[in-house]
């Protein structure tokens, strides 16, 4: 039982008030939500720091849960102190989902924080190039205006998409057969270098991996890239494109990721950054290409 000399409707009204609509009835949905809770209360976090794992992998589906700090609920012992709840399976992750809503309809919802894992990002490629400018329609064309970046946008997400969902398949299996994308576009004038570019981000919104993963996952994305990349340069919006000069990444340390001497990159090797994957990188905010000292403060 949830409480050796209270039952759970009493625990709500002692920890929650009685300005809520549970009522005698809901005892048992009570009691199955206590049950859970301590379920997940009492799993240890499976599989270790995902930094540990050798070779391509996925991060860790585990997710933690935590209170506000000094916030006690109804639903945890009194002699626990700083409950964490790990969700690590999908039928968990859907049951909380209802029980969590199945409380709010109550009155009394939950104050569970998901806390973020330090070490894992979203699988996403950061896309830029300049334009040719013999290729950029009329400024007072609005229709080939429309009709040019209409054209652009369309076939370089196209094109990294299927790149980037190749390298998936290969590095995870089939698991990765579906995935939901989002492209966040950030194309225009360039005020940092006087050129209009193309820049994009493009997110596996539901694959996490580590630092290393992305950039081993960036690597097999240049290749099936570059070996499609002739079949498509005799289109339009691909003979737009003029690389962004880059010299190949160089990394001391914990260093912020830097560009040094040797062999000048590829085009997708370019278009592709690498510095994005890097610790203390910097990820550029939309339509910010740069940024600037303004005294004490930094602006884009």
């Amino acid at each position: 039982q949830s409480a050796l000399t209270m039952d759970n409707v009493a625990l709500v009204n002692v920890f929650r008030g009685t300005r809520h609509h549970v009522t005698i009835a809901d005892e048992d949905q009570l009691e199955d939500v206590y049950t859970f809770f301590e379920q997940l209360r009492s799993k240890p976090l499976q599989g270790g720091h995902v930094g540990e794992l050798k070779g391509p992998h996925l991060a860790s589906p585990s997710k933690r849960y935590t209170l506000p700090s000094g916030l006690k609920d109804w639903f945890v012992p009194r002699t626990i102190q700083n409950p964490t709840w790990v969700v690590d399976r999908s039928e968990d992750d859907t049951a909380l989902h209802k029980h969590v809503a199945a409380l709010h309809k109550l009155g009394i919802p939950t104050f569970l924080r998901e806390v973020p894992h330090p070490s894992l990002m979203k699988l996403f490629m950061s896309v830029e190039a300049h334009l040719r400018d013999e290729y950029l329609p009329p400024v007072d064309d609005e229709e080939a205006q429309t009709r040019f970046w209409s054209n652009l946008r369309e076939g370089i997400v196209e094109f990294v998409v299927s790149a980037m969902a190749t390298a998936a398949l290969t590095m995870f299996g089939t698991k990765m057969e579906s995935n939901i994308v989002a492209v966040f576009d950030a194309c225009g004038f360039s005020s940092a270098t006087g050129r209009w570019k193309v820049s994009f981000r493009v997110n596996f919104v539901e694959v996490a991996v580590n630092q290393d993963t992305a950039r081993r996952a960036r690597d097999l994305v240049i290749q099936q890239l570059e070996r499609c990349w002739g079949g498509v340069q005799h289109e339009s919006w691909a003979a737009a494109l003029e690389p962004i000069t880059r010299l190949p990444v160089v990394v001391q340390g914990d260093a912020s990721p830097d560009v040094g001497g040797g062999q000048v990159l590829s085009f997708w090797e370019s278009a592709i950054d690498e510095r994005v994957f890097y610790k203390k990188a910097h990820h550029r905010l939309v339509w910010c290409d740069v940024d600037q000292s303004w005294g004490e403060f930094s602006l884009p």
